[in-house]
């Protein structure tokens, strides 16, 4: 038992919703000979090996008490039913008696559901997707944006937006390591993939039902999780097919302008306007808190197309530019209304995009 809380208890202790006012929601369920975790949206569960099936073998066990009890890091570890509403606790040579509760008022696992295998993800597509999650919304007014949305057809992408600014990664697995086994679409809860991304090993198989998705790792680790309805954006009619004007730009000197730049904008908007003509761009930020007005100057590597003039939120810039690889940074543009999309030179698998501001006085 000592191994599987060990094993289980980080995964569960990311799972577990801290705020819920449902009582037993604050415990590991221990049931079947499984253990489970849940916050009604996601369903993780684990095999117990050697144990034996019957009543007294299930009991709820409070998530804050077992983190204490591995905090001392014991040796040894077992857990017997005193009484119907009472548990022993040994470890090492200490003992705690807890309150249990009774399993049957814990939520069920998707068990009825039928479930069909999809694909076979190795970890580097979780990592990326782990990186990708800071393009997505937070709101939770907007459902859909909270999650990043993957589709699997000719190539296995994602998209992740706030509504501000976008990143599509065209193809997830460069390598061809992992297996497809049917053209699909789903949105993943973001806590769901920084779960993952943190505890597989190698490969992670996805099913999927009418209503869940099901993520098998390894030690018998399964995640359910409740599908999100709402639909996503349709985020290819924003990317224009024809982008006239580019800039080339070095990428340190870049980031560099625009922290400097950030730094003495409006602290609320983030705004500066940025002007490219010839052979350099210019940046000027206002604070009008501060009263202070900011101008700055840097070479272009090249530039193709008209010249340049957008208000753009320089903490979203910053943001996509420092997910891009490389030295050199492609800027592509129609005019300053419209989308403004950014990759590597190196890399043009992963697209991003940002939108510009209204212009205004700080």
């Amino acid at each position: 038992m000592l191994f599987e809380i060990q094993t289980f208890l980080p995964i569960a202790d990311k799972v577990y919703d801290r705020k819920t006012t449902i009582d037993i929601l604050h415990n590991i369920c221990i049931r079947d000979g499984f253990m489970m975790m849940t916050d009604l949206n996601i369903f993780v569960r684990m095999p117990i090996k050697n144990t034996r099936q019957s009543d007294s073998q299930n009991y709820t066990l409070p998530i804050k008490v077992l983190k204490k009890i591995l905090a001392t890091k014991p040796a040894t570890l077992s857990i017997e039913k005193s009484t119907e509403d009472k548990l022993s606790i040994m470890f090492d040579e200490c003992q705690i008696i807890v309150s249990t509760e009774n399993t049957d008022e814990y939520p069920a696992y998707p068990k009825s559901e039928d479930f069909e295998k999809i694909a076979e993800w190795n970890r580097d597509v979780f990592m990326q997707l782990a990186k990708q999650i800071t393009f997505a919304s937070v709101d939770i007014m907007r459902v859909s944006l909270t999650g990043i949305l993957v589709k699997q057809d000719e190539y296995l992408s994602s998209v992740a937006t706030d509504g501000h600014v976008l990143q599509w990664i065209k193809n997830l697995d460069t390598a061809n390591k992992c297996l497809h086994f049917k053209e699909y679409e789903c949105i993943i809860p973001a806590k769901v993939i920084k779960i993952i991304a943190r505890y597989v090993q190698y490969k992670t198989e996805v099913w999927q039902s009418e209503k869940y998705l099901m993520f098998k790792l390894g030690h018998g680790i399964v995640f359910v999780v409740r599908k999100i309805d709402d639909p996503y954006v349709d985020f290819k009619k924003v990317i224009p097919i024809e982008l006239p004007n580019t800039l080339t730009l070095n990428k340190d000197k870049l980031l560099k302008h625009i922290k400097s730049a950030k730094n003495f904008s409006n602290s609320n908007t983030n705004q500066a306007e940025l002007k490219a003509m010839n052979g350099s761009i210019e940046f000027k930020s206002t604070d009008i808190d501060m009263n202070t007005e900011y101008h700055s100057t840097m070479d272009v590597e090249k530039r193709e197309g008209a010249e340049m003039d957008v208000a753009l939120n320089l903490a979203l810039l910053e943001k996509s530019i420092n997910t891009m690889d490389g030295k050199l940074i492609e800027w592509k543009f129609i005019d300053g209304d419209g989308p403004n999309i950014l990759n590597s030179t190196d890399d043009e698998n992963v697209v991003n995009l940002l939108m510009p501001v209204r212009r205004n006085d700080g």
